[in-house]
């Protein structure tokens, strides 16, 4: 069964200003945050590369795509490491006074 993976436009703070970043959720769980390469000159130009990656998708960060699509079709194949009842959830840590 196919995880649904979603994407968050972010901006990512990156020395030289900032990257169109995606954060990608597989279900409800994050597992991964995704740049999109801006420099013409890049041998890689408008793909998609991972800055990092949680759990099952840890193991290829700098891997490039040319599309969503492409990221989407990956994650998924990452195996039963993202079946959601394979997850342990835990509960978020209460929140600490200000």
């Amino acid at each position: 069964m196919e995880t649904l993976v979603s994407f968050k436009p972010v901006h990512l703070a990156v020395r030289s200003g900032g990257e169109n970043g995606r954060l990608v959720f597989a279900g409800d769980w994050l597992v991964a945050v995704i740049a999109q390469v801006d420099d013409p000159h890049s041998s890689r130009p408008h793909q998609w590369i991972i800055r990092a990656g949680f759990g099952p998708c840890a193991t290829d960060r700098g891997r490039a795509f040319n599309t969503l699509q492409e990221v989407s079709v990956w994650i998924n194949n990452q195996g039963p490491g993202l079946d959601q009842a394979s997850i342990k959830k835990e509960p978020f840590p209460a929140s600490e006074p200000g």
